[in-house]
């Protein structure tokens, strides 16, 4: 195992960055496309039972402490804000907003927003995981240049 391969799975792993960010970087450090984006793909698919079975747990506990209640509160605030005009779709909201690679939207803040709508952790897990291989396949075209911006 070569360690490109490692730097672009934990890279895929990471709040913010995800796979979004993880394919191009594999392909600059010389990887096949379809091998950057499936290392990616898996590396962000990992986190998402993490995630699912954590988070709760996680901010419960350091919302205990006054000087990360604030923030813990804020990142809920966001996923239930972005979510809010996905929740009468629930299962589908909960895909487009993992699919869609846009900033702020990925893995980490699905699984937030999950929690938030109270799912059940096997539907979260379909959407989030139907959602990563969305988008990453967007974001493989876009690294391909098969989907272009601008002119």
């Amino acid at each position: 195992m070569n360690i490109d391969f490692i730097y672009v799975l934990f890279i895929s792993m990471l709040p913010v960055i995800e796979l979004r960010g993880a394919i191009p970087v594999g392909v600059a450090l010389g990887m096949s496309v379809k091998y950057a984006s499936v290392v990616s793909i898996i590396g962000n698919l990992i986190v998402i039972p993490i995630l699912l079975l954590g988070i709760e747990w996680v901010f419960g506990h350091i919302k205990k402490f006054k000087m990360f209640r604030t923030t813990i509160e804020a990142l809920e605030s966001r996923a239930a804000n972005k979510i809010h005009n996905y929740r009468g779709y629930r299962l589908i909201g909960l895909f487009l907003l993992v699919a869609i690679p846009l900033p702020g939207t990925g893995v980490y803040t699905g699984c937030l927003a999950a929690r938030v709508m109270k799912m059940k952790n096997f539907n979260a897990w379909i959407a989030t995981s139907l959602g990563v291989i969305c988008s990453g396949l967007i974001v493989t075209l876009i690294t391909t240049g098969v989907i272009k911006f601008g002119s």
